[in-house]
């Protein structure tokens, strides 16, 4: 009775239970069978974008390998998603030219700063693109569509048991064909390899008799750290293949756009009317102190002091301005005396970023530029579009935020991008300098490669010694690393043009 029981039991907790916990799981989701299915497939293009990754990444600072990487990402994913049956949509283009223009971007600038969000433009865009094919994201807000891209990136970073569940899943389906022991035979060898490679190695390191005869066999002579860096990119690369691609297959992605409860306009009006009171004064301070220059400064205060105290504040407002005018959208009920005052206080926030620049002007022109500047003024420009959609949104509900804000950050970003800052930066000082100083060459030296013309053609008859010796040792250190700047992989415009003008 005992074996009869303990029968039943593996019958129904072996193999058959699998199955039919395998085949409810497909039945929910039919991608899983269609990944069990061509899983040699998928295995191989993972282990091919893992690699290309490596390339992409491995000991690159940008360049070339950039606009490379957008192709071969959104090409291995579009392969992968016609190998499901999963059709591209209309529309996908947009975020396949707008991340490919960012990877040109890295190609033409040298600056770190641009590199580095210009590859968290690509993953955003990238993520919107993944949801797009399996959502319909047109009726989605900020909210939903910076939820599902964080759980999209969460789903991604779960996914490294993704490939070990799938191939679960083919051993079981090829155990029907090819015998099960021999496919426990074939898990066993690829699980034991690395670990007896890594014993072997750790015992050679542990005996010097038995670390001789490791040594005699090639693979163990000697580990190459570029071959540790190649192998520990590619197993990134892999993951995030598999990753990016089942986490949006096998995870319901859509969000439902729930119906906010509007509530009555009389609980934000006396608020926003105080706001907007305190604003219009503030507009006519500036009026009457900034822009006119018609009445006395405090004492002690001379024109940049008194513009530098004030523009990171007024940036802030300007961003706590936008985000409250669409809090009060949302969740408030339409009236004619609410957009009267949100418009009153869209008008006075244009009068803010007004003064907010001016007093950054009056400020480079007393102290010349730098980046974190241009930046305040880039990124009070961009203030200035997006919060005029939010004056369109006012008087027109369905007015497409998201899509309408990222198409302006986007654009806005990639013309500061494209036009090299670093290089107008070190143009502008030099030509608002009468002598260059050590200081003034130090700081152009700190810039990226972009400024390199500007500093390595500079005539000696303008600068003192010390400035002089600087500039040497600049143009040294980039003809010295002709490698490292202009190597295949680390292409980049600007690094050669930089070796161009430091071997003149």
């Amino acid at each position: 009775m005992d074996d009869m029981e303990r029968e039943t039991t593996d019958r129904t907790s072996g193999p058959m239970a699998a199955a039919q916990e395998t085949t409810w799981e497909e039945e929910r989701n039919p991608f899983i069978r269609r990944i069990c299915e061509q899983y040699g497939y998928f295995l191989l293009m993972g282990l091919i974008f893992g690699l290309l990754f490596a390339a992409c990444f491995y000991r690159v600072n940008g360049g070339i390998m950039r606009p490379v990487f957008v192709i071969v990402l959104y090409g291995m994913t579009v392969c992968s998603m016609r190998r499901l049956d999963v059709k591209v949509k209309r529309g996908s283009a947009v975020y396949m030219a707008g991340s490919l223009l960012l990877g040109l971007c890295s190609l033409f600038t040298a600056s770190w700063f641009f590199d580095f969000f210009n590859l968290i433009g690509i993953l955003i865009l990238y993520s919107v693109f993944v949801l797009h094919q399996r959502c319909d994201i047109r009726e989605w807000g900020l909210a939903e569509h910076f939820s599902r891209i964080c759980m999209l990136g969460i789903y991604a970073c779960g996914g490294i048991c993704y490939p070990f569940s799938d191939a679960g899943r083919w051993a079981r389906e090829r155990r029907k064909h090819t015998g099960r022991r021999l496919t426990e035979y074939l898990i066993g060898t690829l699980v034991g390899i690395p670990i007896l490679l890594v014993i072997v190695w750790l015992l050679g390191q542990a005996d010097m008799v038995f670390g001789r005869l490791v040594d005699r066999i090639n693979i163990f002579k000697r580990w190459d750290m570029d071959a540790v860096g190649v192998l520990f990119f590619t197993v990134i690369g892999f993951f995030a293949y598999f990753g990016y691609l089942q986490g949006s297959l096998k995870h319901d992605m859509n969000a439902q756009v729930k119906e906010v409860k509007k509530r009555s306009q009389s609980l934000i009006i006396v608020p926003c009317v105080a706001l907007t009171a305190v604003y219009a004064v503030f507009c006519v301070i500036q009026v009457l102190y900034l822009f006119t220059g018609g009445l006395s400064l405090p004492e002690g205060y001379t024109y940049a002091e008194y513009a530098r105290s004030g523009y990171m504040q007024l940036l802030l407002v300007t961003a706590f301005n936008f985000v409250w005018v669409l809090y009060c959208l949302k969740h408030f009920e339409e009236s004619a005396h609410l957009k009267t005052v949100l418009t009153l206080c869209c008008g006075c926030t244009f009068i803010m970023i007004a003064s907010a620049a001016y007093r950054m002007i009056l400020y480079i022109h007393a102290y010349r530029l730098t980046f974190l500047r241009v930046l305040v003024l880039w990124s009070l420009i961009v203030l200035t579009v997006l919060l005029a959609g939010g004056v369109v949104l006012i008087y027109r509900r369905r007015f497409p935020v998201f899509r309408f804000g990222l198409l302006v950050v986007l654009t806005a970003y990639l013309l500061l991008g494209f036009t090299k800052p670093d290089f107008w930066i070190a143009r502008y000082n030099v030509s608002h300098a009468e002598v260059i100083e050590w200081d003034d060459m130090h700081f152009l030296t700190n810039l990226s490669l972009d400024a390199a013309p500007v500093a390595a053609l500079l005539e000696k008859e303008r600068m003192t010694l010390d400035a002089a010796q600087e500039q040497e040792r600049y143009k040294r250190f980039i003809t010295d690393n002709e490698e490292r700047f202009g190597g295949w992989r680390n292409f980049n415009i600007s690094n050669y043009l930089a070796l161009k003008a430091c071997g003149q």
